[in-house]
């Protein structure tokens, strides 16, 4: 008598093997760590890795083939490479805030920027503002001194002087609307020091304020 011989899907007695049963909540583990791929991770991520972590538990007691161990591998890894990824960004974003609040150097200035000015000669970052907000002053122009790069340092108040000059005529005209005669606005200046010029900084900021807060851009406002 000939006795065929089963096939791989098949049992020995000729019925079909059946399919592991793939345990619903190592699909829900997974289905949940994607989304804490591409969603804030918190509340996402978590879940999954409860969900992982109980379907784990149900394969390795179930007396049954269950499937869904990939799938539970799957999702923790997908879970913690989440949390990592949106605590770097996070991480980012606070590091470029606080390089925000630690204010910008005088270099960095342009026309238009309201500011808050530190006490004293020596000033170091500088804080931006919105010029709607009440501010210390305004830049209303910056200029470049010629000197080379190598020139020796000429000192701060020939810098002053030379900045007042490139500054006060048309450039003020322009951007308050009145001379600096007419202007009841009070102007000043900020140019490197010795350290800044040997770097390389040759920008010269003139910036105009008054006897209290100004709120609002001095831009064309005539004052």
């Amino acid at each position: 008598m000939l006795h065929r011989v089963p096939d791989d899907d098949e049992t020995a007695s000729g019925s079909p093997a059946r399919a592991a049963k793939t345990e619903p909540l190592a699909r829900l583990a997974l289905a949940l760590a994607v989304a804490a791929v591409v969603l804030p991770p918190g509340a996402a991520a978590i879940a999954a890795l409860a969900a992982a972590a109980k379907a784990g538990r149900r394969i390795a007691a179930s007396p049954a083939p269950v499937a869904g161990r990939g799938a539970v591998i799957a999702a923790r890894v997908l879970s913690v490479l989440a949390v990592l990824g949106w605590v770097t960004v996070l991480a980012v974003v606070i590091a470029d805030r606080s390089d925000d609040d630690a204010g910008v150097d005088y270099s960095e200035l342009v026309a238009g920027d309201c500011i808050e000015v530190p006490v004293g000669d020596d000033i170091g970052a500088l804080e931006r503002l919105p010029c709607e907000e009440p501010h210390d002053a305004e830049v209303f122009a910056v200029v470049v001194h010629p000197d080379e790069p190598d020139t020796p340092y000429p000192g701060s108040d020939a810098l002053v002087a030379y900045a007042g000059e490139s500054c006060l005529g048309q450039l003020f005209t322009d951007y308050v609307g009145v001379t600096r005669d007419q202007s009841q606005l009070k102007h000043f200046e900020i140019v490197p020091q010795q350290s800044a010029w040997d770097d390389g900084r040759r920008q010269l900021v003139c910036a105009v304020d008054a006897d209290g807060p100004l709120t609002g851009s001095i831009r064309g406002s005539a004052r």
